[in-house]
């Protein structure tokens, strides 16, 4: 399997949903529908590595 394209788009949806928005909520602001919203979010935590998860989580939960 080729190396996860991890887009700011990606980061953006994966950030919204980390901090607790729901599914609904984050497609309406990214125009996307919710189903694909649940797809990135995903994608994004079984492919890109879990240190770079654990960054984005750090930094929603100093926003908290």
């Amino acid at each position: 399997m080729g190396a996860y394209n991890f887009t700011k788009e990606r980061k953006k949806i994966y950030k919204l949903h980390v901090e607790g928005k729901f599914f609904r909520d984050i497609a309406k602001e990214c125009k996307i529908s919710a189903t694909r919203a649940h797809q990135i979010v995903r994608r994004v935590e079984e492919n890109v590595p879990k240190e770079e998860l654990e960054k984005i989580k750090a930094l929603a939960a100093q926003k908290k």
